[in-house]
């Protein structure tokens, strides 16, 4: 571990010297995942895990002679330490009740008493499997820490979150984009365990239920993948009738983006990002309108990954929160160059921020004046050279005078 921490630092070295983090600690959550959140979005992980934990001790509780071992031994140890044995059984049982009430109360939420359940039954089915080992090793180590470690995010997850979070939302997407991927890798090494050991046939009942339950689990999770993007398409966008297909800008082809101050034909700006694509070399500056955060705004960056002089307002001050003033200061300058009619002031912040591009698309027809924007369309007294008119987009270019 020492030497993968060493080797992951060192080969970042340049990003730790130059980069700023500002919310770098660790606090109190202000909410919790519920039981059926949990289930519903790693039900089938969970579902897997636990046939597969079932299965491994199964073995170990079927032996008959180990059983009477177990039992042999169990009652000397009653007879040898009866009230200890009973103060054990007591806590245990204590301790089952307080879980119970606290789950069904919401006090700890549903992620964490699951969560320890399955991490004591991967704990326990890699003791089984070692003491039934022929070897000092088990393949199925490197999953059940896996799963281990997934499960451990999870709970700390529902414990703290990253300070300066909105409730803990960035938190949880961090960490359960790895918890998902994590718990994936681990249960499909159970899953094809599970399949290739276990002679399932169907005169067993249980076997056929198992087999039609993982079935059912699995044709669920695959719902999501192929409605999922529909709905999600539907909730952003009008007119837009996504095909079964790997292109991701298919959206755009006949989408309507229906903002506030009006509609944006998302076609017309996809031509303009594909034409810039195509065409620009090298990473210049581009100059677009600032919109409210999760709007179209900053569009032509986002799909070009062309540098421009401002992002999205929320996004950019959560990153840079120090900086919250010099963002305020470039929101105005651009929203200056695109609203005042004059030459001048707009000529000048053209220069401080190097811009060499500057775009005027739906967004800035509806966001801007048509006097700030005239400037724009007229050149700028000699300063800008139209390159792109079309779909009612036209792109600027910069002279070099």
């Amino acid at each position: 571990s020492a030497y993968v921490l060493t080797i992951a630092y060192f080969s970042f070295l340049p990003y730790h010297l130059n980069s700023i983090t500002f919310f770098n600690w660790i606090e109190r959550t202000t909410n919790t995942t519920t039981f059926p959140q949990f289930i519903s979005i790693n039900g089938l992980f969970l579902a897997i895990a636990f046939s597969w934990c079932i299965y491994s001790v199964y073995p170990f509780i079927t032996d008959q002679n180990s059983i009477r071992f177990s039992a042999k031994h169990l009652t000397k140890k009653i007879y040898r330490s009866h009230p200890k044995f009973l103060a054990l059984i007591f806590i245990t049982v204590l301790l089952f009740g307080y879980l119970i009430v606290a789950l069904s109360s919401g006090m700890l939420g549903g992620a964490i008493p699951i969560s320890i359940l399955m991490i004591l039954l991967l704990v326990g089915s890699c003791i089984f499997v070692f003491k039934n080992s022929k070897s000092s090793y088990s393949d199925s180590f490197f999953p059940c820490l896996l799963a281990i470690g997934a499960f451990s995010l999870v709970i700390g997850v529902d414990i703290w979150r990253i300070e300066g979070d909105i409730d803990r939302m960035n938190t949880v997407f961090k960490f359960y984009l790895n918890v998902w991927i994590i718990l994936g890798i681990a249960a499909a090494y159970f899953l094809y365990n599970l399949l290739n050991q276990l002679s399932f046939s169907l005169k067993s009942t249980f076997s056929y239920c198992w087999v039609i339950f993982i079935f059912l689990l699995v044709s669920s999770g695959l719902i999501y993948t192929v409605f999922g993007t529909v709905d999600r398409l539907q909730d952003r966008f009008y007119n837009s009738v996504p095909a079964f297909t790997l292109d991701g800008y298919e959206f755009m082809r006949d989408g309507i983006y229906k903002d506030e101050k009006g509609d944006i034909n998302l076609s017309a700006d996809m031509a303009a990002v594909r034409w810039l694509r195509d065409n620009i070399e090298g990473s210049p500056v581009i100059l677009e309108g600032v919109t409210p955060t999760y709007r179209w705004g900053g569009r032509i960056s986002v799909h070009t990954g062309l540098p421009t002089v401002i992002g999205w307002e929320w996004h950019q001050q959560q990153q840079r929160w120090e900086y919250r003033n010099e963002i305020n200061s470039r929101m105005a300058d651009v929203n200056a160059i695109y609203t005042t009619p004059g030459f001048e002031l707009a000529g000048n912040l053209i220069d401080k921020y190097e811009v060499k591009y500057i775009v005027i698309g739906e967004v800035e027809k509806l966001y801007y004046p048509s006097d700030g924007l005239r400037k724009i369309y007229e050149g700028l007294g000699g300063k800008l050279e139209k390159i792109y008119d079309a779909e009612g987009v036209i792109i600027m270019k910069v002279q070099d005078l």
